[in-house]
């Protein structure tokens, strides 16, 4: 366990999670999500719903996206010639 002194935040993200603090993109992405829906609606008919579509596509759309870096960064740079 890390000390609140030497705690690096790029280095060691949320440390006391250790290799599971991916798990917090779902309730960071609902509170942007709750907020979005708060200041872009007129009336609060299918607030709720339209809030859980919106963290559902998000997280969707993030996982693609790490799915992607991956694939770029482990099969794509190999193979590319060094200058």
């Amino acid at each position: 366990m890390t000390t609140l002194v030497a705690y690096i935040p790029f280095l060691e993200p949320c440390g006391m999670f250790g290799v599971y603090y991916w798990v917090l993109v779902a309730p960071l992405v609902f509170g942007i999500a709750v907020v979005y829906r708060a200041t872009h609606d007129a009336t609060l008919a299918g607030f709720w719903s339209r809030t859980g579509l919106f963290t559902i596509k998000s997280t969707f759309a993030m996982g693609l996206l790490a799915l992607g870096m991956y694939l770029f960064v482990y099969f794509v740079l190999p193979i590319l010639p060094a200058s």
